[in-house]
């Protein structure tokens, strides 16, 4: 197995070629500028292959979206491989050129004088594999070993021809079929039929051809999606192209089948639906669309289908209306809905970036935009940084003194002269269509920012493989197919009032964490964050063990930050809580391991999805590291007492076999998917979660944040008496209106006597205003305070101290001396009595948090109903306090 050699990028004109050969990267860069080096391809037969890179497809150096039609299938396969005679053939593939057609879609295998006149008219060709996927395929081994068998033998046959565009493995396999046989089994035997194809074309792509029935089969060796999808309504339409743009991923999304009945609605109006269809693909970047069909002359099982007319040419070859509204080739991406574009100014901050600086400013300057700058700031670098953006011309150069990478991005905000800024980091690449993608996803009024993904390039060795496959890299998280709740800081644009609007950036943030503490920020403020899935930049992993280790603890401390200001966006272990999905490829596998598909009642749903259960924070604990420490202490324990080394053990066992058995199901590319990379994805399993909670954990200690519930922090407070443990939290509640702290604790009272949490009231001896029970075991005493600032504006603050009721301290002091008495009783070993001891510790603290939290959630609903509008309880107001309200008024 050969190993991928590292790459060059190349220019628009040539085609650059990954170690996996299906799979090309380009840049806008014309010149040698050899940051990388990759093969470049061997013949002029290779350089016209179709491979994938990122979203879209590229042949002959430039983006070749497919653009076509269906042909056949004629007849039986066995007859003149389901093709009419070579006359009839000669004169159709001249029609479908004229037409500008580039592509074609078969359901058998061409034989050699049909791709001959494909070439001639410059068409390639996207087959269809037939073998028996109508019948129970996997009962027998003979079924398997036939489907296997025609898929490689069709496959070697075809790989020398480059006018073969891709191999489709399979086409629309029934659903209730895949629901008898098993969806896993059905998916993991797809992916077994592409590794038989790309052993025996492995310069050709490959796929299967899905469809909405059997939405959740999605092959992860798969070179791109295929979905043949018939929906004649342009809402639905429109929707489920975003959705399946992002079920897509990384990889691009090709509509190998849609069409319109002109026999049911009649010509004019299949060229009305097949126009927007068309423009609705355009819209979503979508990467190649073939029609159905043609002509109406085709056949299912060997006969005629007369019942429909799908074609845009009748069975006599005569145009229908459709033919000529979509004539002229594939559309191109549509412009700015609405008047001339915005001006848009790209901004790029680096430090010692100069290894991929010049790549990054040459893509930017290719981008194929009407209205944009480019701005580097320049954040103190000592390398190469000042003499690449001297030599560059176009671009407005900064230079700053060290202070970190959200004050880069509000210096180069601030010379910015568009409506809209642009981020991207300087080891991104950016597509040429990326400004016109991202600036579409916020016509939308309501967004005030949007993004896109980030794409890693082919791999250059094999660290960076597993790097790419590991979860822990920067990633997406959508709250639906068009709306995101973040996106990171290498593919982020804001419109100026939105940025103005939160006073961007804050300066803290030195290397990460400032994109979600904005996006959290943005969202904070009303400003809708808009997704675009084409809107694609290239973003290098790290190409070493070590360098990605090193980021993970940075995005741990960047963690322990964002606590201090969103603490209650993260869980009890430390982990951001998103409401949304993240769109990391191997967390999205992962999710699916877990997964439940709705099939409908006997399995006739027409949209059966797969639904993944949301990560908990179970699932991160055994990797956590809290779990380590845990399972070391049982281990260290054992030396004394061996009993304990039987949970230590078990815990780690568990960790063990847990991330094997994720390791063994993420995704390699082909060159690395051996036990080496295998091996070394399952140490980064293990480590990454590791690194990133000690760096989590000791920044937390030096900052002083911690995680918590929503609009509370909870923290130790010393306190002058002793008490039997306790948490506090803090909470504040904004008011413009005159409300305070007699409006909550009124509203408080309500809720009191109808919930019967009974409350006791401060009786002018106390140091709380109310006392209130939040379970037989647990009470919280409640006390609050009103600050008066500007105009009507208040801030009220309330603190919430969990106390153990006595029935409660009554019995942990039953407990404790029974068992001081058992254990030497029992004759067991004192260190029983230090194990017993934790437990009791976590059971007691658990439950003081619990306490704290139901109270939080009380107080929360009763400010809410009051009119309040919560606050950051660690922020100060702006706004300068007014006087000192009077006796009368302080009440």
């Amino acid at each position: 197995m050969r190993s991928a050699p590292p790459f060059r990028f190349c220019a628009e004109s040539s085609l650059a070629r990954s170690g996996d050969d299906r799979h090309g990267w380009v840049s806008a860069n014309a010149d040698a500028v050899t940051v990388l080096t990759k093969p470049v391809p061997s013949s002029a037969a290779s350089a016209r292959r179709v491979s994938a890179a990122g979203k879209f497809l590229r042949a002959d150096g430039a983006r070749f979206p497919l653009h076509g039609l269906t042909y056949g299938p004629f007849g039986p396969g066995d007859r003149n491989h389901g093709l009419p005679d070579a006359a009839a053939v000669t004169r159709d593939l001249r029609m479908m050129r004229e037409w500008g057609a580039n592509t074609l879609r078969l359901y058998h295998e061409p034989p050699e004088w049909f791709l001959d006149r494909c070439a001639e008219n410059g068409l390639r060709a996207v087959v269809s594999i037939p073998w028996t996927d109508h019948v129970d395929f996997l009962r027998g081994r003979e079924e398997a070993r036939a489907a296997r068998r025609e898929i490689r033998d069709t496959a070697r046959r075809l790989t020398a021809r480059p006018e073969i565009a891709a191999l489709l493995v399979g086409n629309e396999i029934q659903a209730t079929l895949v629901r008898w046989l098993g969806a896993r089994r059905v998916q993991h035997f797809l992916e077994e039929l592409i590794d038989v194809a790309h052993q025996a074309a492995p310069e050709t792509l490959a796929a299967y051809a899905n469809y909405p029935g059997t939405e959740f089969l999605q092959p992860g060796n798969a070179d791109f999606t295929a979905f043949n999808v018939y929906l004649e309504d342009r809402a639905a339409f429109d929707r489920y192209v975003a959705r399946l743009q992002n079920i897509a991923g990384d990889k691009p999304l090709v509509l190998t089948e849609f069409g319109v009945d002109a026999q049911n609605h009649g010509p004019e109006r299949q060229a009305e639906i097949l126009t927007w269809q068309r423009e609705v693909c355009a819209a979503h970047g979508v990467a190649g669309n073939l029609l159905f069909s043609f002509t109406d002359e085709w056949h299912r099982g060997g006969e005629s289908v007369t019942g429909w007319s799908f074609g845009l040419t009748t069975a006599q070859r005569e145009p229908r209306p459709a033919w000529t509204a979509l004539a002229g080739g594939p559309p191109a991406v549509p412009p700015w809905p609405r008047g001339d574009p915005p001006r848009v100014s790209v901004i790029v901050c680096t430090r010692n970036g100069s290894r991929t600086l010049e790549e990054c400013l040459a893509s930017l300057k290719a981008l194929r935009y009407p209205d944009f700058e480019i701005i580097l700031v320049d954040d103190g670098s000592t390398d190469r940084v000042p003499e690449i953006a001297h030599s560059m011309t176009g671009l407005t150069y900064i230079r700053q003194d060290h202070a970190g990478l959200g004050v880069a991005r509000n210096t180069g905000a601030a010379a910015a002269t568009g409506d809209i800024l642009a981020y991207t980091d300087d080891d991104c690449v950016a597509d040429p269509d990326w400004l016109t993608f991202l600036t579409r996803a916020m016509a939308d009024p309501a967004m005030g920012a949007a993004g896109g993904p980030n794409i890693p390039p082919p791999p250059q060795n094999l660290a960076q493989a597993c790097v790419i496959a590991a979860p822990g890299g920067p990633a997406h998280v959508l709250l639906s197919d068009r709306l995101a709740e973040h996106v990171p800081g290498c593919n982020l644009a804001v419109k100026r009032a939105a940025f103005d609007s939160i006073t961007g950036f804050r300066p803290k943030y030195h290397a990460a964490g400032d994109d979600v503490d904005f996006c959290w920020r943005l969202q904070e403020a009303g400003v809708g964050i808009g997704f675009h899935p084409a809107a694609m930049v290239w973003h290098y992993r790290r190409f070493t063990v070590g360098a990605f280790l090193r980021q993970q603890a940075g995005y741990g401390k960047a963690e322990a930050l964002l606590m201090a200001r969103h603490s209650g966006r993260f869980g009890q272990i430390g982990g951001a809580r998103w409401r949304g999905v993240v769109y990391h490829p191997a967390l999205v596998r992962l999710l699916h391991q877990g997964s439940r598909i709705y099939t409908g009642v006997f399995g006739y749903a027409p949209f059966q999805a797969i639904y993944s259960p949301p990560l908990s924070e179970a699932s991160w604990i055994i990797t956590s590291l809290p779990w380590w420490i845990l399972a070391l202490l049982f281990l260290a324990a054992s030396v004394w007492l061996p009993v304990l080394g039987f949970p230590g053990a078990l815990m780690l066992a568990l960790t063990l076999g847990s991330t094997a058995r994720q390791a063994w199901t993420l995704t390699l590319p082909r060159p690395y998917d051996g036990l080496p990379g295998r091996l070394l994805l399952w140490f980064l399993l293990l480590a990454q979660p590791t690194v990133r909670g000690w760096s989590r954990f000791a920044w937390t200690v030096r900052t002083g944040s911690s995680p918590g519930g929503p609009w509370f922090r909870p923290r130790w407070n010393p306190g002058k008496r002793l008490r039997f443990s306790k948490h506090v939290a803090e909470l504040a509640y904004w008011s413009e209106t005159g409300l305070d702290r007699d409006t909550l604790l009124t509203e408080l009272g309500a809720r009191f006597q109808t919930d019967r949490h009974n409350p006791r009231l401060d009786d002018g001896w106390r140091d709380w205003d109310v006392d209130f029970s939040t379970s037989p075991w647990w009470r919280v005493r409640l006390s609050t305070v009103t600050e008066y600032h500007a105009g009507d504006s208040r801030l009220t603050r309330v603190r919430l101290l969990s106390h153990a009721t006595p029935r409660h301290i009554f019995l942990n002091v039953a407990l404790a001396v029974l068992t001081a008495l058992l254990i030497p009783l029992a004759g067991l070993h004192p260190l029983w009595a230090v194990g017993l001891f934790f437990i009791w510790t976590v059971l007691f603290e658990t439950g003081h948090h619990t306490a704290v939290s139901r109270a939080a959630k009380l107080t929360n609903a009763a400010a809410q109903a009051a009119g309040f509008t919560p606050a950051p309880p660690n922020e100060k107001p702006p706004a300068e306090p007014a006087s000192a309200p009077d006796s009368d008024a302080e009440g």
